[in-house]
């Protein structure tokens, strides 16, 4: 009821003139496959794109399946900042970065026509930085026994550090004019690479160790992603039933979901983990691990940041050249 009397207050609150169009009305590259209407228009102000959220578009299931989740986790960080447990505020933290960041990029991109790539740009370094903190998650607490003497142990979180900025900056090349598919595969296999990358220690565990009970809510977050990636891809179910997952059940929406699963459950594995204990040793070795990986993390956002403002330049550089090639 409470929930209801806040949307309900918001709605009112809101601009009544927020209008939603059709697919045709909108151009090719804001449409989704077999999403027929609910679109926003572009450009649009920053009131009327609130009031889109808390109204029948295609974005309102969108935004608040990772605005909600976000507020949660940022109080979990917020609530975690005096403890020793560096690792696992560090993963809270990239949590939070990176479903506030979906939620904002999934609500304001019609402010301006930069404002799109700016939203993806930024969408796209969450997913990394989120990665990054699941692999300071997963080194501090679910390496097996051993594992962190390794040579792959060693610079598991090193290179995890170096691949999330790569990634982020392939899929923002990944925005520029080209081929749409080699475009999309280069984008996903960044993805790919890095999500693997970050969940070798789970997959060492079940190979080698066959740790299943220990592992049951990371596996479970590992099978909900793969499921959401799964249906994201084949554009299940609006591409068979066109027009009918306009606003709720769509490929997007079930991602969302899916994806916010899958999270939380990993957020319950790391928990319990966390309450055995670092794995690589004393308290002494997990204040220096809490230092290092979060000078990291600060390396990891200055860098996405210098990619992200890199690449709305250029790209801004380039329509304006092209648009004086099209003039002439």
């Amino acid at each position: 009821m409470m929930m209801c009397d806040v949307f309900s207050i918001a709605s009112r609150l809101v601009p009544r003139d927020t209008t939603f169009l059709q697919a045709s009305e909108v151009p090719e590259e804001f449409r989704e496959p077999g999403i027929l209407s609910g679109y926003r228009a572009c450009p649009a102000t920053v009131r009327s794109c609130a009031g889109s959220l808390v109204r029948a578009s295609n974005e309102t299931v969108n935004f608040w399946t990772h605005f909600i989740p976000g507020v949660f986790f940022l109080l979990q960080a917020l609530a975690h900042m005096g403890c020793s447990e560096g690792p696992y505020v560090v993963y809270l933290f990239s949590v939070a970065v990176f479903m506030l960041t979906s939620s904002l990029a999934h609500g304001f991109w019609p402010v301006s026509t930069r404002g799109l790539d700016l939203s993806f740009f930024l969408d796209y370094a969450a997913m990394n930085i989120y990665a990054f903190g699941s692999a300071c998650g997963n080194y501090a607490y679910y390496f097996a026994p051993g594992f962190h003497d390794t040579t792959l142990g060693r610079h598991y979180v090193g290179i995890a550090g170096m691949l999330s900025p790569i990634c982020t900056l392939i899929a923002c090349l990944s925005r520029y004019p080209g081929c749409w598919k080699m475009q999309k595969i280069s984008r996903l296999a960044g993805f790919a690479v890095l999500y693997t990358w970050t969940n070798l220690p789970l997959i060492y565990n079940l190979t080698v160790t066959q740790r299943f009970d220990d592992l049951a809510n990371e596996l479970s977050h590992v099978v909900l992603l793969t499921i959401a990636a799964g249906v994201y891809g084949s554009h299940w179910p609006e591409r068979w039933f066109p027009g009918s997952f306009d606003i709720i059940g769509s490929s997007h929406n079930l991602l969302h979901v899916f994806g916010t699963t899958a999270v939380y459950y990993q957020f319950c594995g790391l928990r319990k983990a966390k309450n055995r204990g670092f794995v690589p040793g004393n308290s002494a070795d997990l204040q220096i691990f809490s230092a290092q990986v979060t000078s990291m993390m600060a390396s990891v956002l200055m860098t996405d940041m210098v990619i992200i403002v890199t690449c709305l330049l250029s790209k801004a550089r380039n329509f304006r050249t092209k648009f004086k090639h099209e003039d002439f």
